[in-house]
């Protein structure tokens, strides 16, 4: 089996970046620690080499440039003078690049401003005319997908439905129809499966005229029966009701715009691969109203790239009786019932006995020293083998040795 060699700068990087997680012991933390230092290639240095490997480890991990540090991380250099030597070059490259675009950027608007001026002067084409050499570029975009000019049969918004307008044949990004005015609070595109959500912000003030937010939802179209749509002062966004999923989450760029407040907290979730794990970037509370019910302090976790806006999941769920989906199919519903908790007092002890019942009082036996050792070896007998088991009864028996010649 062949083993790559190990990056010793990439190691130590790793090794000094390692903080501690959340809910993890201090046992474990230092357990990971000695785990990823066996990679780093410790070794017996003089006290320069050590005092140069220092400044190359600083100078790693505090680059402001990800392109630089990503470079330095691939490179199989591992001493401070061919490393600087890397980030110089990859430096150099940048600066150049930033350069050339600013001078590219500089004739575009230049190429931009002369030809505004060409069509306000005459439109006959004159010798002199030097807006006569300018030609007109044409479109090459596509007019239903907004991607470069192709054939219509090749189109991928061709059968696709349009989420503004609710036609087919284009996509939302370059649909052209006016946003209709809905006097109710759910839009009249949706079917009858979805239901509508408004998230109240009782701080904000609501504006006269629906205001259009770009949707960061990716769902795919075999979801769309689960999406709910929701609305915010107007805004429109995509919930997703998941009921494999513990918690509600929702996407960060969605808690920008409506302003919720966020609760910092690195929290390690598990997707359902049990190898994929995200961290959260905090959590934030809501007021949604749904089908006219208002829920308070709906806690919402922060994830990023999320397949719709937000995800609803059991904790909001389990607030109902039941949750149904309507398909549309000929097959009977499909209910699956979960066993509730039962919720009983724990019984009294010794409830089947009358008031006046009594226990009688019987005076405790003296054992002998040997008799102790012998009780206390068969008992122990009778619980390994599973024939008794403790118990806290304040209800007590006698025990009775009977001794004969040959045994106890």
């Amino acid at each position: 089996m062949f083993e790559g060699p190990v990056n010793e700068v990439h190691a130590r990087y790793r090794l000094a970046t390692r903080k501690q997680l959340a809910g993890e012991s201090l046992e474990d933390y230092v357990r990971a620690l000695k785990a990823l230092s066996a990679e780093c290639n410790f070794k017996a240095v003089t006290a320069s080499q050590y005092q140069e490997e220092l400044v190359r480890d600083a100078f790693v991990s505090g680059l402001q440039s990800q392109i630089i540090r990503q470079r330095l991380l691939e490179s199989k250099a591992c001493d401070l003078a061919s490393l600087l030597d890397v980030a110089r070059v990859v430096d150099s490259a940048q600066k150049g690049s930033e350069s050339y675009l600013l001078s590219t950027h500089a004739n575009t608007t230049a190429a931009s401003s002369v030809a505004n001026d060409c069509r306000q002067s005459d439109d006959v084409d004159t010798p002199g005319n030097p807006c006569a050499t300018i030609t007109t570029k044409k479109k090459t975009h596509c007019f239903f997908c907004g991607r470069f000019k192709h054939e219509r049969a090749s189109c991928p918004a061709r059968e696709a439905e349009c989420r503004k307008c609710g036609k087919r044949g284009h996509f939302a990004k370059v649909c052209r129809s006016a946003p209709a005015a809905q006097n109710s609070a759910c839009p009249s595109d949706q079917r009858s499966s979805t239901a509508c959500l408004a998230v109240s912000h009782p701080k904000r003030r609501r504006s006269r005229r629906p205001v259009a937010l770009s949707s960061c939802a990716n769902f795919p179209n075999s979801l769309s029966k689960a999406v709910i749509a929701a609305l915010s002062n107007g805004r429109e966004v995509r919930c997703l009701v998941d009921s494999g999923s513990s918690e509600s989450v929702v996407h960060p760029r969605i808690v920008k715009a409506f302003g919720l407040k966020t609760c910092r907290s690195r929290v390690a979730v598990r997707m359902a691969s049990g190898s994929s794990t995200v961290s959260a970037l905090g959590h934030t509370s809501a007021n949604p109203l749904l089908k006219g019910r208002c829920y308070e302090d709906v806690r919402l976790v922060v994830l990023p790239n999320l397949c719709a806006d937000g995800i609803l999941g059991q904790d909001f769920q389990r607030l109902h009786e039941s949750l149904t989906l309507t398909y549309g199919r000929n097959l009977p519903p499909l209910t699956i019932r979960s066993l509730a908790f039962l919720k009983v007092s724990p019984p009294r002890l010794f409830a089947h006995l009358s008031a006046d019942c009594h226990p009688i009082a019987t005076r405790l036996r003296r054992f002998s020293r040997d008799d102790m050792t012998f009780i206390r070896k068969e008992v122990q007998k009778l619980l390994n083998e599973g024939i008794i088991e403790p118990s806290n009864s304040p209800w007590r028996a006698q025990v009775l040795i009977v001794k004969d010649e040959r045994r106890k």
